[in-house]
């Protein structure tokens, strides 16, 4: 893998991972724990309020998801690292639909996230990794060989 690979695979792991903490904790910083708070306990009743959750369960169900999807985006077994980073990737396009709707102008963090997360779940080449091609098949009995 490529240095700036993995540069960005763990930057947007570390940043999606204080993102999740400061959501459920103000370990980090009291006063960014207190705006997030304000900020998605209004979420929850605008515009995600058919989910049916109190602002701090849906807090901690959006900071839960950040930590163990960043915790997971390192993993080395491929299947669950890109699991992770394309439900974070969907979680990142949601933060920044509602940003929009709202119009408060935060939305171009998850936006810049968003883009990490795509650049990581295409490995860098443009296109979504694709499984390794089948082997060739071999020739069979009988059938005459090319030179």
């Amino acid at each position: 893998m490529s240095f700036i690979y993995t540069s960005v695979k763990f930057a947007f792991a570390l940043g999606m991972f204080l993102s999740g903490i400061m959501k459920l904790t103000d370990a980090l910083s009291a006063e960014v724990h207190r705006e997030l708070v304000t900020q998605l306990d209004a979420f929850s009743v605008e515009p995600w309020g058919f989910l049916g959750l109190s602002g701090e369960d849906f807090r901690r169900s959006i900071g839960c998801t950040e930590v163990l999807g960043a915790v997971a985006t390192l993993i080395p077994w491929q299947p669950v690292r890109t699991a992770a980073q394309l439900l974070l990737v969907v979680l990142l396009h949601a933060a920044w639909g509602t940003h929009m709707k709202v119009e408060d102008d935060k939305g171009l963090p998850a936006l810049v996230f968003a883009g990490m997360g795509m650049l990581l779940l295409t490995g860098g080449k443009g296109k979504l990794a694709q499984p390794a091609p089948a082997l060739a098949t071999q020739p069979t009995a009988g059938a005459k060989k090319e030179d």
